[in-house]
């Protein structure tokens, strides 16, 4: 199988990766020193992409697809706290979480109006806001290190993919 989309934890001691070695997309973490890798199951008709860490390290956001759409997931990484909680819950593709710096905050894509768009919600998966325009298609979006913008690649007329950015008023 193969290991791909390796992501620091913000302590940088551990990383978490996505792996299809047992035939399905699983989200995996271990301590960068080396050691026993540990698997996140969601049963085995999910598939788990895009891991990324809160702030504090003590959480993390990745997308899955389960039960035939795909969601945006948060796993409690407290030993006592395992289980995962899912943010969104719609009919739609979302996708591609990032934690703002504060950790407050969740941005992501989803395509719940026809293109994708890139969205903010509370890190609990309320007060969900569309931020770009519905006339061009934006992906991976990433919080500046203030948490006061926002970039992402987008399809807007000639800047094909070009990345963008947005000033926040939070």
């Amino acid at each position: 199988g193969n290991d791909m989309n390796p992501v620091w934890s913000a302590d940088g001691k551990k990383l978490a990766f996505v792996s299809n070695r047992d035939n399905r997309s699983v989200i995996y973490s271990m301590d960068v020193a080396g050691g026993e890798q540990t698997g996140l199951t969601l049963g085995a008709e999910a598939l788990a992409m895009n891991p990324t860490w809160s702030p504090d390290g003590a959480k993390r956001a990745f997308d899955a697809n389960k039960e035939a759409n795909i969601d945006i997931y948060v796993q409690a990484l407290a030993p006592q706290t395992h289980g995962w909680t899912r943010l969104t819950d719609n009919l739609a593709v979302d996708m591609m979480s990032s934690w703002s710096p504060d950790g407050k905050k969740l941005a992501f894509v989803s395509n719940r109006d026809g293109k994708y768009a890139v969205f903010i919600m509370d890190s609990d998966g309320e007060n969900e806001t569309r931020l770009t325009p519905k006339e061009m298609n934006a992906w991976w979006p990433r919080w500046s290190p203030d948490g006061t913008r926002i970039v992402f690649n987008c399809n807007a007329g000639a800047d094909f993919r070009a990345p963008k950015s947005l000033d926040l008023a939070l």
